[in-house]
């Protein structure tokens, strides 16, 4: 896993509500075999790639499928789930699906 970072906001800019200058993840990327679990949700991938600002993770690779207890078991060529809410993009070659 790859995990990348960005400096917090200085002192005398204290909107970070952070230590000063403290690093926070800004994005993540797995591979080789990737589960990513958030309650009763989970998702599993070749590769997986976390981006911070958005709170989303986009699963590759192999067969992506996600398990959600009130959806189901889903699968697509990429998954793309939320973390903020229940929202899952599925790219398959019949195109995108919400």
């Amino acid at each position: 896993m790859e995990i990348y970072f960005t400096r917090g906001v200085p002192a005398n800019n204290s909107n970070s509500g952070g230590a000063p200058g403290a690093q926070q993840i800004s994005r993540a990327v797995g591979t080789g075999g990737v589960t990513v679990e958030q309650g009763k949700r989970r998702a599993t991938a070749d590769r997986g790639e976390y981006t911070a600002a958005d709170g989303k993770f986009v699963m590759t690779g192999g067969t992506p499928t996600i398990f959600d207890a009130s959806e189901g078991t889903t699968t697509g060529r990429q998954l793309t789930f939320y973390l903020a809410d229940a929202t899952i993009i599925v790219d398959s070659e019949n195109g995108s699906a919400r």
